[in-house]
Formats: C-alpha cells, structure tokens, sequence
C-alpha cells in the first residue's frame, strides 16, 4: 500500500512537470517571437516573481498553520494606496511604515477572528477581504495613483548591478 501511494504521489508531480512543460511549448509556438525572449523572461522572472515570491511567504504560513487566507490581495491593495499619498510626497519612511502597519493590523484582525472567535479561516480572511478592497475603493474611489516622484520611480523601476532590477 505504501508502494502505490508512492507511485501516486511521483505521477501526480510527473504529471505537474509534463503540464507545465506543455504549456511552454504551446506558448511558444502560439507567439514564438514574444514569449521565448530575453526581455519577457526578464520582466517575469525580476519584476512578477518578486510580488508573487513574498505573497507565497505569508500564505505559507498560513497554510502550514492549517488555514487559508483569502484576504491577502486586498490587504496588499489596501496598504497600497493608502502609502501611495506619502510616496507621491517624497515620504518613503512613513509609505512604508502606513502599509507595514495596515498589513499588521489587518493580520491580527483576522487572527483575532480566527483564535478568539473561533470563526474558520476561509470565512474569517474572505470577510476581511470584502472589508480591505472596500475601504480601497472608497478611499481612492476606483481612480488610478500615479505621477510619482522620479526618485521614487528610480527606486522602483531602476537597476542594481549586472542589471538586476530593484524589485529581484
């Protein structure tokens, strides 16, 4: 029985493999001069897997723990544009803390929920999530944020060395 639930388990991450190959090659040949090239390579390994790479840190946690956050994005979107005013300004330091702490705050809401409440982790996040994107649109009103600082646009468009981008 061990033997087959490990053959199972070795399919299952063949077959992932073999899925995910596939999809390479069809994307490949339905756009061979766009998606196999240097720059959209680039632009998704240096600046989407970044974004990407640390939403999966905290939702691994959470997964760990035996929950599910549903909540995540609008959390993100909600620290977002509530920093975005102190970024236009040149206030990078407090930008940042506003959506350090938005982030914290909403995190312990939803623990609080979660621990003290007893609410389950799906329902509890996905009630957060509603309130956070709310809150966003309500603020900016569904209006982009832009015309930032070229300071600003310099930290997070610019390059380190060898051409990394800052987001890597």
């Amino acid at each position: 029985m061990q033997m087959i639930n490990k053959l199972k388990s070795e399919i299952d991450i063949l077959s992932r493999v073999l899925l995910l190959l596939l999809l390479f090659i069809v994307l490949t040949i339905i756009k061979p001069g766009t998606f196999l090239t240097a720059s959209n390579l680039s632009t998704v390994v240096f600046q989407q897997a970044p974004f990407t790479i640390l939403m999966s840190f905290g939702m691994g946690m959470a997964i760990i723990t035996k929950g599910i956050d549903k909540s995540m994005p609008s959390i993100m979107i909600l620290a977002t544009v509530m920093s975005a005013g102190f970024f236009k300004n040149g206030q990078y330091l407090e930008g940042t803390l506003v959506a350090l702490g938005i982030g914290v705050l909403c995190g312990t809401i939803n623990g609080a929920i979660i621990t003290r409440i007893g609410v389950a982790p799906f329902i509890a996040t996905f009630g957060i999530d509603f309130v956070a994107s709310g809150l966003a649109y309500m603020i900016y009103t569904g209006t982009y944020v832009f015309d930032f600082p070229v300071e600003f646009r310099k930290l997070t468009n610019g390059t380190l060395l060898f051409g990394i981008p800052n987001l890597a």
